[in-house]
């Protein structure tokens, strides 16, 4: 059988379409009429594999150069040597690369799901806009007295922390603070 060249590929035109040729090793091709003017070839390698003839897939041309396809042939020579049927290999392989993308998907996914619980979690900030809109408004001064406090000791040192990340030596650390600076509230 001889062996096929890419000059004998690139002679092939759309009249050839739906013959075989052939290349050694195994590899036999199928013509299509790709458009007008042009044709390609589907490369497919024939084994034996516990009695009965298979065939798999190898590449078609000239998307997938010859070399490569012969490559791909050898490789499953290769397989089929070492008493594994390619096919089962290569469906395998193709497991294998779905689940590389299932747990990539898997992945991106908790990382959105991580993005959107932050961006749920309220800030202090956040959290002390509610209470005054709920609650301080009803004051007689309309929460004006704890609006200054919080504007001035609380939100310039937590206020963009997430609320349920407030620790009790962290308000403990402000209301030292605070006493330390002398404030009226906090002395006796």
């Amino acid at each position: 059988m001889a062996k096929l060249t890419v000059k004998k590929l690139e002679s092939l035109r759309v009249e050839d379409a739906g013959s075989k040729i052939r290349d050694e090793g195994g590899l036999v091709g199928v013509i299509r009429s790709k458009d007008e003017d042009g044709v390609s070839v589907k490369f497919d390698w024939r084994y034996r594999f516990e009695g009965k003839v298979r065939s798999i897939h190898c590449g078609t041309w000239p998307k997938t150069p010859l070399a490569e396809i012969r490559a791909k042939r050898d490789h499953y020579r290769q397989l089929l040597a070492d008493g594994k049927n390619p096919a089962d290999e290569g469906r395998a392989e193709r497991l294998r690369t779905r689940a590389d993308q299932l747990e990539a998907i898997a992945q991106q996914q908790a990382r959105i799901n991580k993005i959107a619980a932050q961006q749920a979690r309220m800030t202090v900030s956040e959290l002390f806009e509610r209470w005054e809109q709920l609650e301080l408004c009803n004051r007689k001064d309309k929460g004006a007295e704890v609006r200054r406090s919080f504007q001035k000791d609380v939100l310039p040192r937590i206020g963009d922390m997430a609320a349920e990340d407030v620790t009790r030596p962290i308000v403990a650390q402000i209301l030292d603070s605070v006493v330390e600076r002398g404030s009226a509230h906090c002395s006796s």
